[in-house]
């Protein structure tokens, strides 16, 4: 649950919280685009306005269409809709009627604004007929034609016909290009819908490129702030987004903020929801703080405009609690979450989506805060809202399991975990077959709630039959396929199998390179799992190789201080100091250290592990005393995160007292071993490793104090222990034996 390394499942499930929904795509364009004249302008006074010549108007019906008009140009879309729907309306019953080039006209402008407001299914509706008829009425080919056909093709690609869609946009501007010319604003119009269609079909690419193309001739004819141009700028910064260039999109983003603000002032909607897109990619990006006061500022401002209880409100409050929950701030992320939830319920109902996305955020807070009671209850509700209104095997209700799954287990309720999924996989295999994509999805939800219950060698089962038919099924280089050797791969390591998982590894690198290209997010996630299974086989050249290839491309994308780079910087230096290059890593772990210092706190998570690998570092230097500094506030923070008696605390309290040891201070070292070994014996009882380990730890320290028979007494119990689980001929028996015959020869002593 939480941020996902190559050793989680990489696949999305309920139980991590959802991240607000992405950017929806850019809104269209906010002013029509195609000229009345056919001529190229040298320089356009302004954007086009649909010939209105046709037949004269009323005073009454002029200043209505002048209004609509004009209330596009200021930004209040709904506004405008409303006046093109009451203009359109009005023209029905005017001399002409339904049906007449005007009204129609009128109509595909509605469209337009219905488009704009988020409602394709609407603006396709009102968007056909306009087609249509001014198709009839005034030629296929006229400007108000291609406008009201490039309205309706837009709409049909946000509603699910995006391959189709693209081609009639393609069609569309090669028509205007002819007609009108290649940067005639109609023409332009219809390439920035065109790479917005090739966005909703996948194609983030070449969406990219077309929509680069659209803002570079919007900014050389109407200027880097009108509105058009910002609406180009905004769709190319989700096309990057999209492509994970996340940060060209925090630049795109960041411009068209700036611009709203200074046009539009800061309270106004599209202000408002500027700032949250840009505080989404800040929050992708790691930059949690920049993130929360971003959505806090839209949230305060939609507060005003629109309510605190409407939906689009509760979804940036949403957000915001997201925001804090990301930087550990999970009291106040429950807050908002249960405000959220609250509201919802009343407000939409108890089962509305927007309800039950907060139930599984607050759910996921309380189950890291340990109320796995109170996380259980609300997983329960959204499960049970779920199965009634999409099924039992609908994802989001699978997803909904596999969340009551894994805080049934963390209760030690395995088998009501199991039973949970495996039901709902026996029930998805009779409907679907075994080898469909929902009974394959159940499978592999199957296989994590088995993992997360300690069940290693069952999902290890579970995915590799899942990989096995989905490579028959839809191929080795489908998504699917990859994101399931993605997940499997892992937990081979974990099991030992270290040549599987590398040859898994190996190939998702592979795949995603060819897919997404080699600096792909993905594809340098894959490529620093790679690294990490070659340093377990104990290839460290090629380990660090790979690390620092990827660590130089996470910089250049994404800033020295991102997340991710700093992840990555913290892995090379482990790799360093495994090679020996111990003066190397421990710089490198203090300049990681730092930065999460400055990020996060000393004591997030990040923060505390590079401080370890500092500690090593040092150690491994001869810098002893420095090690133990550190290793003492790693102790302290995993005492007051965990309980001095967690195994993390105890760890650090055993390389406290190693650090200790060497540093001369044998009496805290003995003190510090003998805490650890009480606690271990029992934790783990009086044979395990780890409680053998601290045995050892403290007979040195014994030795460095002068107490020899109390060193070769715990000594001889290490052998003694060793010989009877292991074997005599065990390394660490071996190893056992050396140190007690050390301890009692006096001249090896001396």
């Amino acid at each position: 649950e939480g941020p996902q390394s190559p050793d989680s499942t990489p696949a999305t499930t309920a139980e991590e919280p959802p991240s607000p929904a992405s950017p929806a795509a850019a809104p269209p364009s906010e002013t029509t685009q195609a000229p009345a004249s056919p001529a190229v302008p040298a320089k356009p006074a302004g954007p086009w306005r649909p010939d209105w010549s046709f037949e004269a108007m009323t005073r009454q019906l002029e200043n209505l269409r002048r209004e609509a008009e004009g209330l596009a140009d200021k930004g209040r879309i709904p506004d405008s809709e409303a006046a093109w729907k009451a203009l359109s309306n009005a023209l029905k019953r005017s001399r002409g009627g339904a049906g007449s080039p005007r009204e129609l006209a009128a109509k595909s402008r509605e469209a337009r604004m219905s488009l704009e407001s988020g409602r394709p299914k609407d603006a396709l509706q009102s968007a056909k007929p306009a087609s249509e008829g001014l198709a009839k009425a005034l030629g296929p080919e006229s400007p108000e034609a291609l406008y009201a056909s490039e309205t309706l093709a837009w709409a049909r690609a946000l509603t699910g016909e995006a391959k189709e869609a693209k081609a009639e946009l393609a069609r569309l501007r090669e028509v205007s290009e002819r007609t009108l010319g290649s940067e005639h604003l109609q023409t332009l119009s219809i390439s920035h819908a065109l790479g917005e269609a090739l966005k909703a079909a996948g194609e983030a690419a070449p969406a990219a490129a077309a929509l680069k193309a659209a803002l570079a001739a919007r900014e050389r004819l109407l200027g880097p702030e009108h509105p058009d141009t910002l609406s180009s700028a905004e769709a190319l910064a989700s096309a990057s987004l999209a492509s994970g260039d996340k940060t060209a999109a925090k630049e795109l983003y960041a411009r068209v903020l700036e611009a709203r603000r200074k046009a539009l002032g800061p309270n106004h909607i599209r202000t408002l929801d500027a700032e949250y897109t840009l505080g989404f990619v800040l929050n992708a990006l790691g930059d949690h703080s920049g993130a929360r006061d971003l959505y806090a500022s839209a949230l305060a401002g939609l507060e005003k405009a629109k309510g605190a209880n409407n939906p689009d409100t509760m979804s940036v409050r949403m957000a915001l609690a997201t925001a804090h929950r990301s930087l550990g701030e999970l009291e106040k992320a429950k807050g908002l979450y249960k405000s959220v939830a609250d509201a919802a319920a009343k407000q939409l109902g108890a089962e509305h989506q927007l309800t039950l996305a907060a139930k599984t955020n607050l759910a996921w807070v309380l189950n890291a805060q340990g109320d796995r009671e109170g996380a259980r209850e609300l997983y329960g509700q959204v499960l049970a809202a779920r199965e009634k209104a999409l099924g039992p095997d609908h994802e989001d209700t699978v997803s909904a399991r596999a969340a009551l799954a894994r805080v049934l287990a963390a209760m030690g309720d395995a088998a009501g975990a199991r039973d949970l999924l495996r039901g709902a996989l026996d029930a998805a295999s009779k409907a679907h077959g075994a080898d469909s994509a929902q009974t394959l999805g159940i499978k592999e939800s199957l296989a994590r709630a088995l993992n997360s219950s300690g069940d290693r060698e069952g999902a290890r089962e579970l995915l590799a039959e899942s990989l096995e038919a989905r490579d028959r099924v839809q191929g080795p280089d489908h998504p699917d396929s990859v994101a399931t050797a993605w997940a499997l791969a892992p937990l081979l390591r974990q099991l030992g199998d270290l040549p599987g998982a590398r040859a898994l590894f190996e190939r998702v690198l592979a795949a995603r390179e060819k897919a997404l290209g080699a600096e792909h997010e993905d594809t340098l996630a894959a490529s620093e799992a790679l690294a990490a299974a070659l340093n377990a086989q104990g290839e460290r050249e090629a380990a660090r190789d790979r690390y620092a290839a990827a660590l130089a491309a996470r910089e250049r994308l994404q800033g020295p201080a991102s997340p991710d780079a700093l992840r990555a910087k913290a892995a090379l230096a482990g790799v360093l100091k495994s090679l020996g290059e111990n003066e190397a890593a421990r710089d490198m772990f203090a300049q990681v250290l730092s930065a999460w210092e400055a990020a996060s706190g000393p004591d997030g998570a990040d923060a505390l592990a590079a401080r370890i690998g500092l500690a090593g570092a040092q150690q491994a230097s001869g810098d002893p005393a420095g090690a133990a500094a550190n290793y003492r506030l790693a102790l302290a923070a995993r005492e007051k995160e965990k309980g001095p008696e967690s195994p993390d605390a105890l760890w650090a309290a055993g390389a406290l007292a190693f650090s200790l040891d060497a540093a001369g201070d044998h009496a805290a070292a003995r003190d510090l071993y003998s805490r650890v070994l009480g606690a271990r014996e029992k934790a783990l009882g009086p044979d395990h490793r780890d409680t053998n380990a601290s045995r050892a730890g403290l007979a040195r320290a014994l030795e460095g104090l002068g107490d020899m028979e109390g060193a070769k007494a715990l000594y001889g119990r290490i052998l003694e222990s060793y010989e009877r689980t292991l074997g005599p001929d065990a390394s660490e028996t071996q190893a056992a034996r050396r140190a007690l015959d050390r301890a009692s020869d006096p001249f090896l002593n001396f």
